[in-house]
């Protein structure tokens, strides 16, 4: 059994040291004091997860994008008024709830994929009119986090593979130059570039729980707006 610090939950339930040590006191979360320091088992971890309203199975990805769709005021054309309906069900669940909760129902959207290549390669990416460049500080509009600087962009499905032969891009290399996102749909954005719901759920995935409950917060603004 895997035991954690205070300080490894909270980045592990993308909530502040703080929040965890109110929640041990209060016996929300099981935890074990070795001298003055606790310690959190995974099982407890998990128990915590699973109680938490919202956190189900992961949206199919039709249903992923048509959540995001739909939290920018699309009417997310591709799914039965059904699955439309059953979808704005979700979208009221997950209103308010933290950063856990709703990764896990976002989570089949896309690919995330970490790469190497030469520099030049990644210009020529972060250029292709195919590709728009995700920053948390431009979807937070608010430069009051420090973020990583590595570069993270989203590639439409039917180029990526075009962009990643003829920029040599490796998968998976032990050097990360960047991180490129790929919709498991075909999925297109408007020349813009992909709308706030799909910048914010970008921010879920960071290792900062600042940035992904700032992402967590700005889905539940819109959800609030649309389920007025």
């Amino acid at each position: 059994m895997r035991y954690l610090s205070v300080i490894d939950a909270a980045a592990e339930l993308d909530v502040g040291p703080s929040h965890v040590r109110k929640m041990l006191r209060a016996g929300t979360l099981r935890g074990t004091h070795i001298g003055r320091a606790w310690v959190i088992s995974e099982d407890a971890l998990e128990e915590l997860r699973s109680r938490r309203v919202g956190v189900g199975r992961p949206l199919a990805q039709a249903r992923a994008w048509g959540l995001l769709e739909m939290l920018e005021g699309g009417d997310a054309a591709w799914l039965s008024m059904v699955a439309r309906s059953q979808v704005r069900a979700q979208m009221r669940r997950l209103r308010g709830a933290d950063a856990f909760a709703w990764r896990t129902a976002l989570r089949g959207r896309e690919d995330r994929y970490s790469i190497s290549g030469h520099r030049a390669a990644i210009e020529r990416l972060s250029n292709d009119a195919d590709v728009w460049l995700v920053h948390p500080a431009a979807t937070l509009q608010a430069g009051v986090l420090e973020v990583e600087s590595t570069p993270e962009f989203y590639v439409a499905r039917a180029n990526w593979e075009r962009l990643a032969a003829a920029l040599h891009l490796r998968i998976a290399a032990p050097e990360t130059a960047a991180y490129v996102r790929v919709a498991r749909i075909e999925r297109s954005f408007s020349p813009g570039g992909p709308g706030r719901a799909v910048l914010a759920a970008c921010l879920l995935d960071h290792k900062d729980w600042r940035v992904a409950k700032a992402g967590a917060d700005a889905l539940s603004e819109l959800a609030e707006k649309v389920l007025r």
